[in-house]
């Protein structure tokens, strides 16, 4: 649970596959077929021309360089730093403090903190001792509010109750919130894999 633009990546990764197999489809098309191959050629050969044009015009008064040279450097700029927030962007949400809170006047001064990892930790180990239970990833997520939210994603054995399952859970969440005296969103993810469906397919009871 976090705040990744996935609909932005998905539309991104699918242009760039369009991309990628129009190109590939361009390179076999030159390699197998001499008339595309020969049309390919004039209209590269037409390009580079009007490209030496387009700089011979836009050549600087006094200097031999074109100022086309500086907009493609203030272009690729631009390019990099669109990039480096893009990839700041990337999993934004995820948090590694469960809560913070100030100690009220005549209780002492200071403030007490708890780390994600302890509600991840006394999770994982209850859940990971379950036998119907494969694999557990337990991550905390920033919300407004006293706690943060907690996502729980387990994969269950082959042949487990996922009702039962989710129940236990439940229970686990509440027996955390009584113990830390905080309350959080909690989402629960129950997957399935390769793993689950090559291991034991008797039911757990």
């Amino acid at each position: 649970m976090n705040r990744t633009p996935r609909t932005l990546n998905r539309v991104l990764l699918g242009l760039l596959g369009l991309l990628c197999v129009a190109a590939g489809a361009h390179l076999v098309l030159v390699c197998l077929v001499p008339a595309y191959a020969g049309w390919v050629k004039g209209a590269l050969a037409e390009v580079d021309a009007s490209l030496l044009t387009l700089m011979d015009d836009t050549r600087s008064p006094g200097r031999d360089a074109s100022w086309l040279w500086l907009g493609l450097a203030v272009l690729a700029a631009v390019v990099l730093v669109l990039l480096v927030v893009w990839a700041l962007v990337q999993g934004r949400g995820r948090v590694t403090l469960f809560s913070r809170e100030a100690v009220r006047e005549g209780e002492g001064r200071g403030v007490v903190e708890i780390a994600a990892a302890v509600p991840e930790q006394l999770l994982r180990q209850a859940l990971t001792q379950r036998p119907d239970v494969l694999r557990v990833s337990i991550s905390a997520w920033d919300q407004p509010g006293e706690a943060a939210g907690l996502r729980i994603k387990l994969q269950p054995r082959a042949g487990a109750d996922p009702l039962r399952l989710v129940e236990d859970v439940d229970a686990l969440v509440e027996t955390l919130d009584e113990r830390l005296g905080l309350r959080g969103p909690v989402v629960l993810e129950l997957v399935s894999g390769a793993r689950a469906r090559l291991a034991s397919a008797e039911r757990v009871r």
